[in-house]
């Protein structure tokens, strides 16, 4: 029997017992070596996932930081959405996206240089940002200036570029809608994001904001959905189909939406009071006063309450609406304790209030009680205004100005908005429809073949969020930064034609009129040529000039007066003197034989709506209110008319094109009636409010235009007696050192007087004196203890003619 296999094994480990040892301590190395590899490798995978997670946890929060600052440029915060974005601006995830939103805000700012060195170095980002930056470059070449051959050509360039780089995807169109110059444009673009990722939250947001702009609110509503779709915890999206319910009439939903806005934004904050405040307003429309007074009394108790909220106001209206006129006349009291600009926005909001109420078909106070006392004053004269227009016509649009018939009678171009931020629209009287065609943009005037809208721009740039939150807050902007633009009727291919104000058209579509505010020139301009130059035709200082539809007079308002001249000899064809207004602008009948002359002064006072009638030379005052401008149709058949400050308002009336319009319209009132009438307005007021040294003052103004002097010193010295409290002018105690008073006078002049205190303490009254509109005025200071005995003397009754003064 042979050895066995143990045997054999034992003997060979010990014969070759180095060279096993050595095996296996290769083998133990190699295992070794698995395991360390292995749990290298766990561990280089660890890593990699958990670099991966914070890449990814980078990436989110850099969109995060992105949305938001987007998210405040689209509200018009510039300057905030400028310092969100600085942190990411240079991110591996949204540095070139950050950028262009950078040169945007560049663009606005007026930083245009700036903005086109970042923008150049965008062009090798991704196609959807380099697409858009080539976009935002064309449209910022084509606002700079008048484009020549040279320029056009550039700005082909970039856009075609922008065309050729642009992907198929939501973010690439929803960059392009926010580089499109018109409506139109913005919305397609929106449409197409939307078709490609209906989840991509921002092109919904900016879509929801266009329609609301646009007042298209069913469309709203449905976007408004679709964002508390897609996230369920951003207050933004609930107040927005909140605004769409109410503007559609269903309170009820707006209420509960506004709740689920209210309970997702933080108490204490300015936007959680504005939520409150929107929410009173909608209960307001219901009719439910205790509840408004309630919730209102409510958040005016807390802190969070500011003191520009309108809450104050909304339970001034409710006690009114409910008869509680004591509890809402102490309400006043405490309002206008805040001085003249308290009471002038209580009384402008209350005079919106009641067109609205009205306007809906309810009344602003128990029918069966009427308010008297001087807090119900405005709204009382609001209601007559309002009865007043309502028995001539109707009202067609809220937050408009300005506005134009087409050529076809179907339509009206205005401006929506308020002044200093509006945009150009058009809208259907059928159908109701309103189309926002570009912003910012105002002064529509469409040309005789109906194929243009000529229009103003007025500032470079007006986000819609902007616009739709303007409500009733003018801003008056530098007239010399205005230009003359010009687009299809549809509100495409917009292009600007020149620097100036006031486009009107004459008997043809190939020359456009135009003021220059540089020189003060009407011009006429060719639109047949790209390189045509304007022509000067009549100087008339700043004014606004509307040349007549046959080319043959010109119409504006100076120093005054309705200046009417031929265009050809520029001899003078009628001058119409109507001291009450500080401003004005005119407009043509469709024969060229009237004229009509709306406007306003710093009052705010009803100047009404003029019209001369060239054939009979007679100028009177055929409509009552704060009349700003006016459009006949072509055809004669429409009166389109529009109410200023409180209201920014258009209405229409019918129209007889067989019967001259101050027939159509009721009996005018003269010029010295139309002084009358404001007179005995002041008057009620004055019985209402003894104390009112405002109405004692512009009483006043009214009795010097009817050259009534012994009433005009009457005023006089109850207005300084108030003013003084019945002591001397120099106690301590006279005036508040932010007084100032302003007088119009005839003929364009101006009067201007204020109280001072200087360093020494001494009391000076500062007057002065001199054309408005010009650069300088006259001014001189006269110590009170002077004036006490010089203002005795003349505010004593004395019999002597007044002095007359030349200010030019």
């Amino acid at each position: 029997r042979g050895p066995s296999t143990a045997y054999r094994l034992q003997k060979f480990l010990r014969r070759h017992r180095w060279q096993a040892i050595a095996v296996l301590a290769t083998i133990l190395l190699a295992g070794t070596a698995v395991v360390v590899l292995s749990l290298w490798n766990q561990d280089r995978r660890r890593l990699t996932e958990a670099e991966g997670f914070r890449h990814q946890a980078e990436a989110l929060r850099h969109k995060e930081i992105l949305s938001q600052a987007r998210e405040q440029y689209a509200k018009g915060e510039r300057d905030a959405a400028l310092e969100t974005i600085q942190p990411v601006l240079q991110s591996t995830h949204v540095g070139p996206e950050a950028q262009l939103l950078q040169a945007g805000i560049l663009v606005e700012n007026r930083r245009t240089k700036e903005a086109v060195t970042l923008l150049n170095s965008l062009f090798e980002a991704a196609p959807e940002v380099a697409g858009a930056a080539h976009a935002l470059l064309a449209r910022t070449l084509w606002e700079s200036g008048a484009p020549n051959v040279q320029k056009l050509q550039e700005i082909e360039e970039h856009r075609q570029k922008a065309e050729a780089l642009l992907p198929e995807t939501a973010e690439a169109y929803f960059l392009r809608a926010m580089t499109a110059l018109t409506v139109k444009e913005q919305l397609a673009a929106l449409d197409k994001a939307l078709q490609l990722d209906p989840g991509h939250y921002e092109s919904r947001r900016l879509r929801a904001y266009m329609y609301l702009a646009s007042r298209k609110y069913d469309r709203l509503q449905a976007d408004a959905l679709g964002m508390t779709i897609l996230r369920p915890r951003d207050p933004l999206a609930y107040s927005l189909r909140a605004i769409a319910w109410r503007e559609l009439g269903k309170h009820a939903d707006a209420i509960v939406e506004y709740d689920r806005a209210l309970g997702l934004t933080p108490a204490g904050t300015p936007e959680h009071l504005d939520l409150a405040t929107q929410r009173c307003e909608t209960l307001l429309r219901m009719g439910d006063y205790e509840r408004v007074i309630a919730e209102a009394q409510a958040c005016m108790s807390s802190a969070e309450t500011r003191d520009s909220s309108p809450l104050p106001y909304h339970v001034f209206c409710a006690l009114t609406a409910l008869g509680q006129y004591d509890k809402a006349t102490v309400l006043y009291r405490q309002i206008v304790t805040g001085g003249y600009d308290a009471r002038r926005k209580f009384q402008d909001w209350c005079m919106k209030y009641v067109f609205d109420t009205l306007g809906a078909g309810r009344p602003w106070h128990p029918v069966d009680q009427e308010p008297t006392g001087p807090a119900f004053l405005p709204l009382v004269e609001a209601e007559e205004t309002y009865r007043g227009l309502a028995a001539k016509g109707k009202r067609v649009t809220t937050d408009g100005f300005s506005a134009a018939w087409s050529p076809d009678g179907k339509k009206l171009a205005f401006s929506l908005g308020v002044q200093g931020r509006s945009g150009v629209a058009l809208f259907d009287p059928v159908t109701k429809e309103t189309d926002l065609l570009i912003v910012p943009g105002k002064d529509p005037k469409w040309s005789p073949n109906g194929k243009y809208i000529a229009f103003v721009r007025d500032r470079q740039n007006l986000r819609l969020e902007e616009l739709a939150a303007a409500e009733g807050e003018t801003r008056q902007l530098p007239v010399a930064d205005e230009e003359v633009w010009l687009m299809n009727a549809d509100g495409t291919n917009p292009r600007r034609l020149v620097r100036g104000s006031w486009p009107s058209w004459g008997r043809d579509s190939e020359h456009l009129y135009y003021l220059s505010r540089g020189d003060g020139t009407l011009c006429s301009l060719s639109l047949t040529g790209p390189e045509a130059k304007p022509q000067p035709i009549l100087k008339c200082a700043n004014v606004l000039p509307s040349v007549s539809p046959d080319d043959r007079h010109v119409a504006y308002f100076k120093w005054g007066s309705l200046t009417i001249k031929d265009l050809t000899s520029q001899t003078l064809v009628a001058d119409c003197p109507v001291s009450s207004l500080s401003w004005g602008v005119t407009a043509w009948s469709p024969s060229g034989n009237e004229v009509l002359l709306g406007g306003g002064n710093p009052m705010r006072e009803k100047t009404g709506l003029w019209l001369y009638d060239l054939r009979a030379r007679q100028f009177s005052r055929v409509l009552e209110g704060q009349m700003t401008g006016t459009c006949w149709s072509p055809a004669a058949t429409d009166l389109a008319f529009c109410l200023g400050a409180p209201y920014w308002e258009v209405w229409t009336g019918p129209l007889n094109p067989k019967t001259p319009t101050v027939q159509t319209l009721g009996a005018g009132r003269t010029v010295r009636e139309h002084y009358r009438d404001t007179a005995a307005l002041y008057t009620r007021r004055i019985q209402a409010d003894p104390l009112d040294t405002d109405a004692y003052l512009h009483r006043a103004q009214q009795y010097y235009y009817l050259h009534q002097e012994r009433k005009v010193r009457a005023d006089m010295r109850q207005y300084a007696a108030i003013v003084t409290q019945g002591r001397p002018l120099d106690t301590a105690a006279v005036l508040p050192w932010d007084v100032e008073h302003v007088l119009d006078g005839p003929f364009g002049s101006q009067l201007v007087f204020s109280v001072e205190e200087r360093t020494n303490r001494v009391q000076v009254l500062c007057v002065a004196f001199g054309q408005k509109g010009k650069g300088t005025m006259k001014s001189f200071k006269i110590p009170l203890f002077t004036t006490s005995l010089v203002g005795f003397c003349l505010l004593s009754g004395l019999d002597a003619r007044p002095a007359r003064a030349d200010f030019t």
